[in-house]
């Protein structure tokens, strides 16, 4: 007690060695753990698999989709099972991930096929899911947040 007293009060929030590489591995395994999560997402939407995507998204689960729509855990894989949301392909690159503790972030861009309420949204877009440690769960999505990135036309080249 008298050293932790006595000690700067920098040093105090400092980690030793040990302490620094539990941290790391920590976050190299909930890195891995996130996106194998994804992954395992991105299966289950293309097969519309209720218990799948149950499974993985937390129960307080909310996504904010690309026209701007809030779906709930429950909304979201309705529009899945029953066809309103048909995904053939998605194809997730350039993850980066950040761990803070028992939540994290998982950005990613992509491409993606399918119909959202019989219209094409096959394009290109940026994810950014919340994810939170939910004890022997493991980690699980809370919220999803989906972005269409567009692309300007080209310019049209001046006449010379």
């Amino acid at each position: 007690l008298l050293f932790a007293a006595a000690a700067p009060a920098g040093a105090q929030g400092q980690q030793g060695p040990q302490s620094q590489r539990a941290a790391s591995l920590y976050v190299r395994r909930a890195e891995q753990e996130i996106i194998g999560q994804n992954a395992e997402w991105v299966r289950a939407a293309r097969a519309a698999d209720a218990r799948a995507l149950e499974r993985l998204l937390d129960d307080d689960f909310i996504m904010t989709n690309a026209d701007g729509e809030r779906l709930n855990r429950k909304q979201y894989i309705a529009e899945l099972t029953s066809g309103v949301r048909r995904l053939t392909a998605i194809t997730p690159e350039g993850h980066q991930t950040r761990v803070h503790g028992s939540g994290a972030v998982l950005a990613h861009g992509g491409a993606l096929a399918g119909e959202y309420k019989g219209r094409d949204m096959s394009g290109r877009y940026r994810w950014t899911h919340f994810f939170a440690r939910r004890g022997r769960r493991g980690w699980r999505c809370v919220a999803t947040q989906v972005t269409r990135v567009t692309t300007p036309a080209p310019r049209p080249r001046a006449r010379e």
